[in-house]
């Protein structure tokens, strides 16, 4: 699916006078990016891109893909069927710019869906589709998986685990919260790669590619379905937020 859909954010600024035995004026804050010691809780950033599907229109691709992933809006939220096929589907979010360091959340019920399929979210480095890419999975019945994926051409390892474990909830007919955090440091090359779920953090582990592409992270839909059965995920939130504060 390509990333079509831009929506434009604008920018508040409030600038603040700070006034002490005569008249001077205060400074904004400078910008703090995320470090390789910073401690992060689920909430940090700013807000950039919120949906929760009660609009029609907020720029979800809809319809049946190619591979047969099937995707709507409904009354319950935003509905991904993904046939049965092993295969992870990758669903670009509307929102089209790019930060350097940011968090992707959603929230997501499974209903049936097959044991090993998975809802999650990922980065994506740049627009293009061949390009560095990392997704945070929680499986119905299963584990949490935290990959790297290279889908640029030539690639020597286009699919890497980066870790896994056992999370402290699981996907089903209960709301699950799935958060992963991209934060390129300040080398350009490493990433700072952080899993919550249900704001309870699973992993933090730094990711080094050594040519990783100059451009900022997208947020992503990933939904991960199994060849035994369609897998059906009904999302009803979906957040991207700039962890530059």
């Amino acid at each position: 699916m390509s990333r079509t859909n831009v929506m434009r954010a604008g920018c508040l600024v409030a600038a603040m006078a700070v006034i002490s035995c005569g008249p001077s004026f205060g400074k904004a804050n400078p910008p703090k990016p995320v470090a390789a010691t910073t401690t992060l809780e689920a909430d940090r950033g700013r807000v950039v891109f919120a949906d929760d599907f009660k609009n029609t229109r907020s720029g979800w691709t809809t319809g049946t893909s190619a591979d047969g992933t099937k995707t709507s809006y409904t009354d319950s939220g935003f509905v991904v069927v993904a046939a049965k096929r092993s295969a992870d589907h990758v669903l670009h979010s509307p929102y089209a710019l790019a930060f350097p360091q940011i968090s992707v959340s959603v929230t997501s019920t499974t209903g049936n869906s097959p044991k090993g399929s998975a809802p999650g979210v990922g980065c994506s480095r740049g627009p293009s589709e061949k390009t560095i890419k990392y997704t945070f999975l929680v499986a119905v019945a299963g584990g949490w998986e935290l990959m790297r994926r290279d889908t640029r051409p030539g690639a020597k390892a286009p699919a890497t685990v980066l870790k896994r474990g056992t999370p402290p909830a699981t996907p089903g007919l209960d709301p699950i919260v799935v958060e992963g955090m991209c934060a390129t440091l300040a080398d350009g090359k490493s990433t700072r790669l952080v899993f919550f779920v249900n704001g309870i953090e699973v992993a933090d582990v730094t990711d080094k590619v050594a040519d990783l592409p100059n451009v900022g992270w997208f947020g992503d839909l990933i939904i991960r379905g199994q060849k035994t059965a369609n897998t059906t995920v009904t999302v009803t939130h979906f957040e991207v937020r700039n962890l530059v504060v």
